[in-house]
């Protein structure tokens, strides 16, 4: 295609011309493959039976072509293998079992994962439930009142969350004004030097190049009952 012109009866020229004509289509089959333990998921309770489900608002686009995520995918809650009994934290789990001949290690046997998550200061199971975009939502976005707190110490990237919420909640249709920040931690529920502000997808343009959070923040003492009056007050339905 560089100005070169090749002969009819060129290998390379007709090698051209079948690429140009030549349509293939494919069906892809991907299998579904077993997940060893995937009965083994980290709890995460819902009140799914009490609600309305309704098809998302992203369906007809599929999520701006990008899928949807399935109850059944799992996150694996741990990344960590251990390579030999010499790595850090894994001596334990080696001492007293049988080692293959020549104390090479060769008939070792460690259930890596199990290994792994006891090293956590909470047991926990070797799945959790892997979170995303689903089909099928539990709440009616034109009807919807969400609100948005930081709490704690700081950490990287609080403003970006802000953000993400904001722009997610206001695309699956949440109305303007329907987006409260709490101010300065739990306590912004009840304070009435700092009034909760609302969010739109204007006021949290380009905060991600802020630090800290835009909200404020603060620790502990929170009035668990004030909180809750006003969450029923404002009629909050995602915190």
């Amino acid at each position: 295609n560089a100005g070169i012109k090749l002969p009819y009866d060129s290998p390379y020229a007709a090698r051209r011309v079948n690429r140009r004509s030549l349509t293939v289509r494919a069906t892809v089959s991907v299998p579904t493959l077993p997940i060893p333990g995937a009965d083994e998921v980290l709890s995460c309770p819902d009140i799914r039976s009490r609600l309305v489900a309704r098809p998302s608002p992203f369906v007809a686009h599929n999520n701006f072509g990008g899928a949807f995520v399935s109850d059944e995918d799992r996150v694996a809650l741990t990344a960590m293998r251990f390579g030999s009994s010499k790595s850090a934290g894994a001596a334990q789990y080696f001492a007293g079992a049988e080692l293959g001949s020549g104390g090479n290690g060769d008939g070792q046997h460690v259930n890596w994962m199990e290994a792994s998550l006891e090293q956590l200061t909470a047991p926990l199971p070797p799945w959790a439930v892997r979170a995303g975009a689903r089909e099928t939502i539990y709440h009616d976005p034109r009807h919807t009142t969400a609100a948005i707190v930081t709490c704690g110490g700081l950490c990287p990237g609080l403003n970006d969350v802000v953000a993400g919420l904001v722009n997610k909640l206001t695309d699956y249709g949440v109305p303007e004004g329907n987006i409260l920040g709490i101010r300065y931690g739990f306590k912004g529920f009840y304070d009435k030097e700092h009034k909760p502000t609302v969010l739109t997808k204007r006021s949290v343009d380009g905060i991600q190049l802020q630090g800290g959070t835009i909200l404020g923040t603060s620790r502990g003492g929170a009035n668990i009952k004030e909180i809750v009056k006003r969450v029923d007050m404002w009629g909050v339905d995602m915190l």
